[in-house]
């Protein structure tokens, strides 16, 4: 308990002192006197007997107060609250009509000194930005895998065999065995063709006996394939195409003198196929194949006549198989 200060008069309100002093502290407000003139600026309170008592304990204001016989006390955490609420208590006991006024300004602690602002903090320096990084190396693109059209080359070995009819006499046998390379999709071969002789009779009424000739061909060339993808994987469909030289031969028969004599063969050839492949390196093959001879020509029997003309255009029906090996990258 801080020690108790007193304020006390009578009828006529003779000033106290100037403040309340506590403890070497001043109170931080008007006097009662002075609070009860703002209630009362024109009010006599002459014969009025009042005396006060203020004190105060930790961080409570008390203002015990008594007017004439009756006597309150009020507390508060600010001196100026008890110092007002004693005043108005005064006040209304001269005047009751105060209480029906609006009151004069309040009172107050005095406001306290702002807290000064806090300096600012420094703006944190901007890191340094980081080097870029070096942008890796391009990885190499991967070597393309070989495509369904192009995925090898292999070693072709092929043979057909057949019936050629049209350019010379009757229909013959044909024999083409070919040899090459080739992928998936395609084939490019180097051929032979053998057809065998048959005979050609010379119509005459000059003779009694039979006379003509037998005449074969061979001819070597090139051919080219194309094989169109299908569903199955096990067929295809070969359209191929080529060309061919060589000679027609044709031996006498039936006159004295007999004699072999040839003439050029050159062919140009259109064939599409069907084949058949039981393992994938093996086929069978069925062709049907156009020829064109464009150079023609004939044989001829001295002091009979003309033997054989040769047709400019021919059929062959082919059947045979073909076998790769040897499967190496084409890139």
């Amino acid at each position: 308990m801080r020690g108790l200060i007193a304020l006390a008069w009578v009828a006529g309100f003779a000033p106290p002192a100037t403040g309340i002093v506590e403890t070497g502290e001043t109170c931080p407000v008007a006097t009662v006197r002075e609070r009860v003139d703002d209630y009362l600026p024109n009010h006599s309170v002459e014969g009025l007997d009042v005396s006060t008592h203020l004190s105060r304990s930790d961080d409570v204001w008390s203002l015990r107060i008594r007017i004439d016989d009756a006597e309150r006390e009020f507390q508060a955490p600010h001196c100026a609250t008890v110092v007002d609420a004693a005043a108005f208590v005064i006040a209304t006991t001269v005047d009751p009509a105060v209480a029906e006024r609006p009151p004069p300004d309040p009172l107050g602690e005095p406001e306290p000194e702002p807290e000064p602002e806090p300096e600012p903090e420094p703006e944190p320096e901007p890191e340094p930005e980081p080097e870029p990084e070096p942008e890796p190396e391009p990885e190499p693109e991967p070597k393309p895998e070989p495509s369904p059209t192009d995925p090898a080359v292999s070693l072709v070995f092929g043979a057909d065999v057949g019936a050629q009819l049209g350019s010379l006499p009757r229909v013959g046998l044909v024999a083409r065995p070919a040899v090459g390379i080739g992928g998936a999709r395609w084939r490019a071969v180097i051929t032979g063709a053998f057809r065998t002789r048959s005979r050609a009779v010379f119509d005459t009424d000059r003779t009694d006996t039979e006379v003509g000739g037998d005449i074969g061909h061979w001819a070597v060339g090139a051919r080219g394939c194309w094989l169109p993808a299908l569903a199955p994987p096990r067929l295809s469909l070969p359209l191929c195409g080529g060309a061919e030289a060589g000679q027609v031969l044709g031996s006498g028969f039936g006159f004295d003198g007999t004699d072999t004599d040839t003439i050029p063969w050159l062919a140009l050839t259109l064939a599409p196929g069907v084949g058949f492949s039981p393992v994938p390196a093996f086929s069978l093959v069925a062709r049907v194949e156009a020829g064109f001879a464009p150079i023609g020509g004939s044989l001829e029997i001295d002091g009979l006549g003309t033997v054989w003309a040769v047709e400019p255009v021919f059929g062959r029906f082919l059947g045979g198989v073909e076998v790769r090996f040897g499967a190496r990258s084409s890139r």
